[in-house]
């Protein structure tokens, strides 16, 4: 029967006895067979409310079930229905194998929530260059900052209030000589210069006490701006929050959380595939190409994506040609290019949605042998 966009299919071909059979051919748990195990599921193009929608066809699917069967046989029938959370035995594989080799390389995906707040901020490319150049720098003065192109002061500026806030700068003082502008040191809290072990202090050019020097406000990245910069890791924060958003498990998700960079930078799997993310802050170039195409190798992934904030370049392109003509692997397909953040919501949306019909296609072949019917 056809209920609005979606088709349910309790067969009516064989009646009693065909839904006799589904039953007997469901799946047993070891040791408790008297306990027959059922799996149901809904098939749509339409993801909004399928919660509700399974929900609704269970109940339909109980009630199918007793009106099929003698009632002495459903009287003490109970359904008790479960989500079924599907494991994870490649990358429970891949976590052993790096604890084994010493220091683990690679983890369980964990969001903290300023975290991703500060991952959001820096897909601002402005702000994320700033960034950068803050990490490059070590510290730098406001005014040299804010200084350095009039045209835009005003965006980097708020760029400098927005990585304030989120936690991911330092402001700090430097003390510099009035006379020649010889730095001399760099403080936390300006108040210290209030202390006689430091404002008594000389200046070795001019001879003035530290106290009566000049002052400049400047920036150094904090312990989470550094952990945010470092190998791009808000990438990883940012793919993985939309990766959750659009329906991945996050058990399902693994992190590289190596220093070298001869690692993964994301693993994933689900609905029975398993997923390499390559991320770029740059352009991807050819040299990123073997090192993806060897990764995806070594862990036998079935689909490589390439996130990047720019482009992929047409070397790398050309060289994702000539492997892909080269591979022993008959179904091997390039890449999925992810090319600007802008995109990645549509592009990945649509890549779950054909491992979800792929996912859906294997689990109705059973069903259609049983009953014959597509």
């Amino acid at each position: 029967f056809q209920d609005e966009d979606m088709y349910y299919v309790i067969t009516s071909l064989g009646g009693q006895v065909l839904l006799e059979r589904f039953m007997r051919f469901g799946f047993y748990p070891r040791g408790e067979r008297e306990q027959p195990q059922l799996e149901v599921g809904v098939v749509s193009p339409v993801r909004d409310g399928l919660a509700e929608r399974l929900k609704k066809f269970a109940t339909m699917f109980e009630e199918a079930v007793k009106a099929s069967l003698d009632s002495h046989k459903t009287q003490e029938m109970k359904f008790e229905w479960h989500e079924l959370r599907m494991g994870t035995p490649r990358i429970d594989k891949i976590i052993q194998a790096s604890e084994e080799q010493g220091e683990p390389s690679l983890s369980r995906a964990n969001l903290v929530m300023e975290e991703v707040k500060a991952a959001r901020l820096l897909t601002s490319k402005s702000t994320r260059q700033l960034l950068i150049e803050l990490s490059e720098a070590a510290f730098a003065r406001e005014q040299d900052i804010l200084g350095r192109k009039p045209k835009t002061r005003e965006e980097i500026s708020t760029a400098l209030n927005n990585l304030r806030q989120a936690g991911l700068l330092n402001v700090e003082y430097l003390l510099e000589c009035k006379q020649r502008g010889t730095p001399l040191t760099r403080l936390r809290d300006p108040q210290q210069l209030n202390t006689p072990e430091i404002g008594t202090l000389l200046c070795p050019v001019c001879g003035a006490n530290f106290s009566q020097e000049r002052l400049s406000e400047g920036y150094s990245l904090s312990d989470l701006g550094r952990k945010m910069s470092s190998q791009s890791h808000w990438m990883t924060i940012w793919v993985t929050k939309l990766l959750l958003e659009l329906g991945v498990p996050q058990e399902a998700i693994l992190w590289n959380i190596s220093e070298a960079g001869g690692e993964v930078d994301l693993l994933v799997e689900f609905l029975g595939e398993l997923w390499i993310f390559e991320l770029k802050d740059r352009e991807f170039g050819a040299g990123d190409a073997y090192a993806l195409n060897y990764r995806q190798v070594r862990y036998r992934a079935d689909r490589a994506i390439v996130v990047t904030t720019e482009k992929v370049s047409r070397d790398a392109k050309r060289v994702f040609d000539e492997l892909a003509r080269g591979a022993r692997r008959p179904r091997w397909a390039g890449p999925v290019y992810i090319e600007g953040l802008e995109v990645a919501r549509e592009i990945l949306g649509k890549e779950i949605d054909k491992a979800a019909l792929r996912y859906a296609s294997q689990k109705l072949a059973v069903i259609s042998e049983l009953s014959g019917y597509n």
